[in-house]
C-alpha cells in the first residue's frame, strides 16, 4: 500500500510540472548573458528571447513573470539609444585651419544630432534617416582628410596648409 501511495505521489509531482518553468529558466538565463556582455536590447539577439517569451503557454504559472520580463524588454527597446552613432561633438584643438575646423565642428554638431533623432525610427524612415547620418559622416571624415592634407574638398589650398 504505501508503495501504491508513494508511486502515486510521484506520479502527481512529475505531472505537475510546468514545462513553462524550463523555458522561462532558459531564456533567464540568454537573457542574462546578453546584459552581461552589453547587448543592447535593440539587437537581434533579443528577438529570440521575446519568442521564447511567447512560447510559454498563457495556462504556466511562469506565464506571468515572462511577461513582465518581456515587457521590460520591449520598453528598452524603445527608449532612445544613449550613444549616438557618431562622435560626440566636441571642441578640437587649434588644427592649423581655422575656417575647415569650424566648419568640421559644426559637422560634427550635426551628425550627433541626426544620430540622436535616429534612435527612435524604424523601417523606411530609419532607413532614410540613415543614409542622410551616413552623407553626414562622409562629409565630416572628407573635412579631416582635407585638414590632414591641406587642401580643402574642392581642391583650394586651406589657410594654414600648403599650395
Amino acid at each position: 500500500m504505501r508503495r501504491v501511495t508513494l508511486l502515486l505521489g510521484l506520479l502527481s509531482l512529475a505531472a505537475c510540472r510546468d514545462a513553462g518553468d524550463e523555458v522561462l529558466a532558459r531564456t533567464k538565463s540568454t537573457y542574462a548573458e546578453l546584459l552581461q556582455v552589453g547587448t543592447p536590447a535593440q539587437s537581434r539577439d533579443f528577438d529570440a528571447v521575446l519568442k521564447a517569451l511567447d512560447s510559454i503557454p498563457s495556462s504556466s504559472h511562469a506565464r506571468a513573470e515572462a511577461d513582465k520580463l518581456k515587457h521590460a524588454i520591449e520598453a528598452a527597446r524603445a527608449q532612445p539609444a544613449q550613444r549616438p552613432l557618431a562622435v560626440a561633438p566636441a571642441p578640437l584643438p587649434d588644427l592649423g585651419a581655422p575656417a575647415l575646423q569650424a566648419e568640421l565642428e559644426n559637422t560634427r554638431v550635426e551628425c550627433a544630432t541626426l544620430a540622436q533623432r535616429l534612435s527612435g525610427l524604424t523601417g523606411d524612415a530609419r532607413a532614410q534617416a540613415m543614409e542622410v547620418l551616413d552623407a553626414c559622416r562622409r562629409r565630416a571624415d572628407e573635412l579631416v582628410d582635407s585638414i590632414e592634407h591641406g587642401k580643402h574638398p574642392e581642391g583650394a589650398p586651406v589657410d594654414g596648409g600648403a599650395p
